[in-house]
């Protein structure tokens, strides 16, 4: 499934453009803009922690996660625009 919306978690996330929910792991992947960062947030956990899945990306905008067979591959398109 893929999502787009805006997410406002001002305690970790800053302008929160793409998201996708991988179903069969309940895991949750945000391309926070605001931060220039992909983060993974696993919804089975109640503790609310993160995985920053790539770090100083510029202008994150999209996310797509492929559950391979070996491990996840994590797809991420950028804004170049006005």
């Amino acid at each position: 499934m893929f999502y787009t919306a805006a997410v406002c978690l001002s305690h970790q996330l800053s302008t929160s453009k793409g998201m996708f929910l991988m179903q069969r792991t309940n895991t949750l992947y945000v391309a926070d803009f605001g931060n220039k960062h992909v983060q993974m947030f696993s919804l089975d956990k109640s503790s609310g922690s993160t995985i920053n899945v790539a770090s100083n990306v510029n202008s994150p905008w999209e996310i797509y996660v492929d559950d391979g067979k070996d491990a996840p591959s994590s797809y991420i398109s950028v804004f170049i625009g006005n």
